[in-house]
């Protein structure tokens, strides 16, 4: 399995309604955040990460030179490991780290989980503001700027 095809993956929930895969988008950055089935996953510019079991760590990094984003020795240089995938934004990007083990995001969980985001923010100078919860820019989407740089351990 490609570093795409298990990002892909973990993009997706089995629906307790029906038994579907599904993933939650956005069509556009104001829109609501809507479920889908998983095949519309390429359709929508954003995803937001399953809200009770994290399977994705990202950032969102504004500054800087973007083109140096999409460096994998830009991470190695900050100690960090490389991404899974940088996707381009209007300022900057959006990295994803994809977890060995989803996060729930309860008790010592979600401590653990903030402490290393907020060292990895630190490191490269990320947006704190930017919530874990928020929309990601969506790596699949046929327009986006998109590296995909580490191959998930299957």
């Amino acid at each position: 399995m490609n570093t795409a095809e298990a990002l892909y993956d973990l993009c997706s929930y089995r629906s307790s309604r029906d038994g579907e895969l599904k993933v939650l988008l956005k069509l556009d950055k104001t829109a609501p955040i809507e479920e889908r089935p998983l095949r519309d996953l390429t359709k929508a510019p954003y995803f937001c990460p399953n809200h009770y079991r994290f399977a994705f760590l990202h950032t969102d990094i504004d500054e800087g030179d973007k083109a140096e984003l999409f460096d994998p020795g830009y991470y190695e240089g900050r100690n960090l490991p490389r991404p899974n995938a940088v996707v381009g934004t209007s300022r900057g990007a959006h990295v994803l780290y994809a977890l060995q083990w989803p996060v729930a995001l309860h008790g010592k969980g979600r401590r653990y989980f903030q402490a290393v985001r907020d060292s990895v923010n630190v490191a490269v100078n990320g947006d704190f503001s930017c919530s874990p919860r928020s929309a990601i820019r969506n790596p699949f989407f046929g327009e986006a700027e998109v590296a995909f740089f580490r191959r998930l351990a299957a």
